[in-house]
């Protein structure tokens, strides 16, 4: 059995033909694939992929065909291939730019239960870069999985208010082609307000006035409009907004024509 210790809390072991992550002698989870890893000295220097969790995302919704370029790494080489990324992380005060979020997290999280002192210095920084500059997905993530939770009132507003006119400029549309419609209406419907209203007024993304484009589309499109979950929920989030006086004016027609809809 291959053993590599990446740190004084994490180990990884080569288990028949399973990479192991263990952090403080505890198994924490199976390393389940190898995607990439992005040369630490060049991060800053990508024009438009700027983490893995981006690449992750480009290779998703690559139109390439893959189902013939997928080539099975043995073992032990996809082993050494997840030593040598834990270790850049760790080497790199646990920057979640380095391996995907869906992993760096729940990793940084094990490791404060485990006392480790960088990980309690650097994880709500971590967090808050990740809230402020990642992908609609790795937001997404943060929110539902807690981590959103690790900040303050003022440093989530800090993240809200960050909106500068280069920012309205080039924020990103949501592909709402890869969008899976049924997982959002659940994942809006488990938010707080709080969560919901930093999601909608996130200064990278406009999510409502994708949506709104979306939702006008398939209302013109149907004959008889179909009331689905997502679009509930998201009505049902707007309302609670506006009883609390929380809701931005420039939403005000999307709800009234929700209101009208629904």
């Amino acid at each position: 059995m291959r053993e590599f210790k990446v740190s004084e809390l994490i180990t990884l072991k080569l288990e028949g033909d399973k990479t192991i992550i263990y952090v403080d002698g505890m198994e924490f989870r199976q390393c389940k694939y190898l995607l990439l890893n992005i040369p630490v000295e060049k991060i800053s220097s990508f024009d438009e992929i700027a983490s893995v969790d981006e690449a992750a995302e480009r290779l998703d919704h690559s139109e390439e065909p893959r189902k013939n370029t997928v080539k099975k790494i043995p073992p032990e080489v996809e082993f050494w291939g997840h030593c040598s990324n834990l270790q850049a992380w760790v080497e790199n005060s646990y920057d979640t730019r380095i391996i995907h979020s869906n992993l760096a997290f729940p990793l940084l999280r094990a490791l404060l239960i485990s006392g480790d002192p960088i990980a309690e210095r650097v994880v709500n920084e971590e967090v808050a870069k990740k809230l402020m500059r990642g992908t609609f997905n790795t937001i997404r993530f943060l929110i539902l999985e807690g981590y959103f939770d690790y900040l303050s009132d003022e440093e989530v507003q800090t993240i809200v208010s960050g909106e500068t006119e280069k920012s309205r400029i080039e924020k990103k549309k949501i592909s709402f082609k890869h969008m899976n419609f049924d997982a959002l209406g659940d994942d809006i419907h488990g938010m707080t307000l709080k969560q919901f209203d930093f999601l909608i007024n996130h200064p990278k993304f406009d999510f409502l006035a994708d949506f709104q484009e979306h939702f006008t589309e398939r209302f013109k499109r149907e004959k008889v409009f179909e009331p689905y979950d997502y679009i509930v929920f998201i009505f049902h989030k707007l309302i609670d907004l506006e009883e609390r006086k929380k809701l931005r004016k420039k939403y005000f027609p999307l709800l009234k024509k929700l209101r009208e809809s629904l």
